[in-house]
């Protein structure tokens, strides 16, 4: 079938969704459908559509999903001009902006008249907030195609815009005559719901092992038989890839363009013992958290309380709650360790003063799933 779209989005730049083998950008088969990732630098999104093949289309950044068209773009907006998306209001001033920059390039350039659309400003299931527009194709457009063609021929363009790190990012299809407008709409609502932004660099090997866990429901298992211990990755925590392969690191689900983050570091203990002197669980906890003070340094953080928590039941160390200042933002840390026949684990949950409340019993279900196995 041939369907006649209209190429759009003038303002943003269109990706090779084809790229060579381990590009960041590109396809996963799922069990529901296809899962898009981009992995480039500043946008670190993925999201999962209905489908089972995808082929190249005639269009920038424009694929074909089994016979729907889709288009996905991206552009780095500036935040000098457009204000810090952290900011509700900001947020959607920088979502507007491009919906309204597209919508005047269709008016003024591309249909050289004014186009009838509407939109909507909505949140996923996991609090992303996301804008869903529209405008219908112009009669003028329509002239000289024959009414036997018109089933085929784009009547409504949609787009849903949202930001991802530090860009727009934004996918498009059509809806044809034969389809229903307020279908199309939900159907975007839905894939908007399986948007997972980021806080990093994508684990793409730790993703393909998700996809596999999530039929089941219980996440990704991380076993470590020879270290003493394991522990278990929700479906909902996105892994990260920081290239170091004693730690983990995961990010939750974006909140306000926000995404705190759950680590997982582990220590040999006569490692420990020859380098640096730590020769009990006692030396390795005052080091890392029973004893940082008003005023000491974590990095390039500066501590500025220091609370102890009732230690959890799966615990056999020190929990405490750090409060942390990085030049003008402050950081809420909970910390705890956990002691191996071989092994010191020190495991953190890093939020902001907006968002640690709204995570942290995700944080402790992690908890629960951390076990000593030796």
């Amino acid at each position: 079938m041939n369907k006649i779209s209209f190429l759009s989005f003038f303002l943003f730049f269109a990706m090779n969704l084809f790229g060579q083998e381990n590009s960041p950008i590109g396809f996963m088969k799922t069990a529901d459908g296809l899962l898009y990732f981009d992995n480039t630098s500043g946008v670190h999104y993925t999201f999962e559509i209905p489908g089972e093949s995808v082929t190249k289309a005639d269009m920038p950044g424009a694929v074909i999903i089994d016979e729907e068209f889709v288009q996905i773009m991206k552009h780095r907006y500036d935040p000098t001009a457009l204000g810090n998306p952290q900011n509700l209001e900001d947020e959607k001033k920088i979502l507007a902006f491009y919906k309204n920059y597209e919508l005047d390039y269709l008016q003024d350039e591309m249909f050289k008249e004014k186009v009838a659309s509407g939109e909507e400003t909505f949140v996923n299931s996991k609090g992303k907030r996301f804008m869903l527009w529209y405008y219908k194709i112009p009669e003028s457009a329509l002239e000289g195609i024959e009414e036997k063609d018109l089933v085929n021929v784009t009547q409504y363009q949609l787009f849903l815009n949202n930001v991802s790190n530090n860009y727009v990012t934004s996918i498009s299809v059509n809806s044809y005559a034969g389809d229903t407008l307020v279908n199309k709409i939900q159907d975007l609502k839905k894939l908007a719901d399986s948007y997972c932004i980021y806080g990093g660099k994508i684990n793409l090997e730790a993703l393909s092992y998700k996809i596999e866990a999530t039929a089941d429901g219980d996440g990704v298992e991380y076993g470590f038989a020879d270290k003493g211990f394991k522990f278990r990755v929700p479906n909902w925590l996105n892994i990260l890839d920081i290239g170091a392969g004693d730690s983990f690191m995961g990010s939750l689900p974006d909140i306000d363009n926000i995404q705190n983050v759950i680590s997982v570091e582990w220590y040999n203990k006569k490692t420990l013992k020859r380098t640096q002197k730590i020769k009990t669980f006692n030396d390795f906890n005052k080091k890392n958290i029973t004893q940082k003070k008003i005023g000491d340094k974590v990095g390039n953080a500066t501590v500025i309380l220091n609370q102890k928590l009732e230690s959890p039941a799966n615990c056999n160390g020190a929990c405490f709650k750090l409060q942390m200042q990085v030049r003008n933002s402050i950081y809420h840390t909970q910390v705890l360790t956990f002691e191996s026949k071989k092994s010191y684990i020190l495991m953190r949950f890093v939020a902001t003063p907006e968002t640690y409340a709204l995570n942290v019993k995700k944080f402790e279900a992690f908890i629960k799933g951390l076990e000593i196995t030796d």
